[in-house]
């Protein structure tokens, strides 16, 4: 799975089949790898910002892109 937040240092929480979470890089991009197929709830924060949240399938063997765009 990958997105944008537009916020570097964000956090970007998964809650699933799997829960864990990542930070941001300096472009607000993030990446996750390996997940379990199945439904997932993302949630991104960062201190200032209204979180941002998306419910999302993943597929075996597919790459998922979810923008979650924080408002600060």
């Amino acid at each position: 799975m990958v997105g944008d937040t537009d916020v570097a240092g964000a956090t970007v929480s998964w809650f699933g089949p799997e829960n864990g979470s990542t930070e941001t890089d300096v472009g607000g991009e993030y990446a996750i790898a390996g997940l379990t197929a199945g439904s997932y709830q993302l949630i991104a924060t960062y201190p200032g910002c209204e979180p941002a949240s998306a419910q999302v399938e993943v597929i075996a063997g597919e790459t998922v892109v979810q923008d979650l765009h924080l408002t600060c």
